[in-house]
């Protein structure tokens, strides 16, 4: 466990040049003693320095050479690169998504650098050209076991870009490659005669789609809790941070999953936490083991009410969701017209 490093890489650190006294020579954790790391590994194998400016050539093709300047005058290590028209730049003025690819780049061929390296939303800061390049770099940092020669590393990475894990199925080496989405759930059971609410994180091991049994899988194989990802990222919207992992127990009993639409954007802030703590509430107060999950936010289309929530209806349906609720504002002049235009419409229907 003292390897394990949790990187949370921070561009100003990054930035900054490392001092000869007193520093380290290995990565920390937001990025720091770059420079320094950069020139032991300069120290130890100066071919090395090559094989990085390659690598990050080929994610920057402007980039063409990566060098480390022992200044002795001000007792510091500095980073520069030099672009294809002959210009050089310190690693003070260097954008974020570059500083972060050079840092994997470094981590890369860093053979100090070991162990499980734990990497949460590596996407940040990198321009979406530049997402593919980001996947295959993280691939490459794990170890691949037809190479006894390189270092031991596993990497974990959480992410909330559909981007990045569409990009991670496409590189070409998938058998050191495992995707998982997860999602808090309410938990309501029985514990000595008591009984007991607490959350907890469902785990779903998601299908690359360039598996042949891709094709045979519907949206959710629930015997082995799967979950195809072509079907899955048709429900993944940018509002939505996490993916609805528990599908695969949608058919099973005493699951709930809710989805809901509201008459106007501002209901939606507060009905959200309404509708779930209400059937947290009844769930608790019946019997056996229920789980309760995030409600969804459905998008109802503008236009006759009641059209609008069979359509919503029919969004719920296509992505598994077992109840539905509906908001609807009691603006109307009187009860009866409250009835005639909302209501009832949705009893008939």
């Amino acid at each position: 466990m003292r390897s394990w490093k949790f990187l949370q890489l921070d561009p100003q650190a990054l930035r900054e040049p490392t001092r000869q006294e007193g520093s380290q020579d290995t990565i920390s954790h937001n990025g720091a003693n770059l420079a320094s790391a950069l020139h032991r590994i300069k120290l130890e194998d100066p071919a090395l320095l090559k094989f990085i400016s390659r690598r990050l050539n080929k994610i920057l093709p402007q980039i063409i050479d990566v060098q480390v300047i022992d200044d002795k005058a001000n007792k510091q290590y500095l980073i520069t690169v030099k672009n294809d028209d002959g210009r050089e730049f310190t690693s003070r003025v260097l954008s974020e998504g570059t500083l972060r690819l050079l840092a994997l780049c470094i981590m890369q061929y860093d053979h100090h650098h070991n162990g499980l390296i734990c990497f949460e939303e590596p996407e940040n800061g990198i321009h979406p050209f530049r997402v593919a390049a980001m996947a295959e770099l993280l691939v490459d940092l794990s170890t691949n076991f037809g190479d006894y020669d390189g270092p031991l590393r596993q990497v974990i990475v959480n992410t909330h870009s559909p981007v990045l894990v569409g990009k991670i199925f496409e590189v070409e080496d998938t058998r050191r490659l495992r995707v998982y989405f997860s999602e808090l759930v309410t938990q309501i059971y029985n514990l000595e005669s008591r009984r007991i609410k607490m959350q907890a994180t469902k785990m779903l091991f998601v299908v690359s789609p360039f598996e042949k049994e891709q094709r045979r899988l519907d949206f959710v194989d629930r015997t082995e809790n799967r979950i195809s990802y072509n079907r899955l990222k048709t429900t993944w919207k940018p509002r939505i941070s996490r993916i609805w992992s528990s599908l695969y127990l949608l058919k099973m009993p005493n699951i709930v999953t809710i989805g809901y639409t509201v008459e106007g954007a501002t209901d939606a802030r507060f009905f959200r936490y309404i509708i779930r703590r209400t059937f947290e509430a009844i769930a608790f107060e019946c019997p056996g083991e229920i789980e309760v999950y995030e409600p969804q936010l459905l998008e109802r289309d503008r236009g006759a009410f009641d059209k609008g929530v069979i359509k919503a209806a029919e969004k719920a349906s296509m992505i598994g969701l077992n109840t539905l609720c509906i908001h609807a504002d009691a603006d109307s002049a009187s009860d009866a017209d409250v009835f005639r235009d909302k209501i009832t419409p949705l009893c008939v229907c």
